[in-house]
Parts: structure tokens; C-alpha cells; sequence
């Protein structure tokens, strides 16, 4: 099953986009797989400090599932 997701405005989210939420926080959408393997579109999970200091750990992502896209939208 892919995943398509849409902004607050219906505009299609597709992954190298940065989203902006209604409180001003900005995250760029990544491409990830779900638990089941499946495509999916999510925000880095991993604090960026984490990721630089051990490179060959795997990155975690939040599914944008978790949230409620009508509270957020594309930066254009």
C-alpha cells in the first residue's frame, strides 16, 4: 500500500518538500518504508546532533500519518 498525503490546502506532498506546520516548525519530507515494508513519506525522527556524531546508524523516521496535515502545508 503506498501513501499519499496531502496539505492543509490539497496540495499532493511528495518527498524533498519542506512542510511548515501552523506553529511555525518546518521539517523536509523523506521518502521511508513503513513497519510492513511498504512506501511511505514521514519527517526525520532522529535528533540531527545523533545522526552526524554516529553516520552508520539508521535514521528513524515519524510516518506523516502521525499528524494531522490540516495543520500543516508546503513551503512553496
Amino acid at each position: 500500500m503506498k501513501f499519499t498525503y496531502q496539505d492543509k490546502h490539497g496540495k499532493d506532498i511528495l518527498a524533498g518538500m519542506t512542510i511548515r506546520h501552523d506553529n511555525g516548525d518546518t521539517e523536509e519530507v523523506v521518502a521511508t518504508v513503513d513497519a510492513y515494508g511498504n512506501d511511505d513519506l514521514g519527517v526525520v525522527a532522529t535528533n540531527p546532533a545523533f545522526v552526524e556524531a554516529h553516520p552508520t546508524w539508521p535514521t528513524e523516521c515519524y510516518s506523516l500519518s502521525n499528524f494531522r496535515m490540516r495543520e500543516w502545508e508546503i513551503v512553496e
